[in-house]
């Protein structure tokens, strides 16, 4: 008789701790992770940074222009390298608005923007990765840039 109750206390004994856990974080009154409100998917379009698109380790690098335009990003020097305009992703944290976007070429890989906007200044970081039958390519970047004048409806 004795093992039968232990039987059923110990596979009750889970059950009981996990709502004794849960009756505690509602009592301590415990706050999702962030209570900011979510921003619009399109809060960057019309907006354009101008700054320099700059390869880890390097000292400088060619100026750019980052585009938001109808919920598609887009990097002006990174046009020229066949990465098409791409969707980008938003959410606000600590009052500063991150992004992320991922551009693809059919010849140079893709690339993948992580950035965050504080006012009238970005800051972002950019990983291209190209495959090859060989090896694979990754490079790093570093975009740092201000506002400039606002994106017309193509993005330009």
């Amino acid at each position: 008789m004795r093992k039968a109750w232990a039987f059923r206390f110990n596979s009750f004994f889970p059950v009981l701790a996990f709502v004794a856990a849960m009756s505690w974080a509602a009592a301590s009154g415990a706050q999702p992770a962030s209570t900011e409100p979510v921003p619009p998917l399109n809060v960057l379009d019309g907006k354009r940074f101008v700054g320099e698109l700059v390869a880890i380790g390097e000292s400088s690098g060619p100026p750019d222009d980052f585009v938001f335009a109808d919920g598609k990003f887009h990097s002006r020097e990174c046009l020229k390298w066949g990465f098409a305009p791409g969707p980008y992703w938003v959410r606000l944290e600590n009052g500063r608005l991150h992004f992320m976007a991922r551009l693809t070429s059919d010849e140079n890989g893709v690339m993948t923007y992580q950035g965050t906007v504080d006012g009238s200044k970005i800051d972002a970081r950019i990983e291209w990765v190209k495959p090859r039958w060989y090896w694979t390519m990754e490079k790093n970047f570093r975009f740092r840039g201000t506002r400039g004048e606002a994106a017309d409806r193509s993005g330009n």
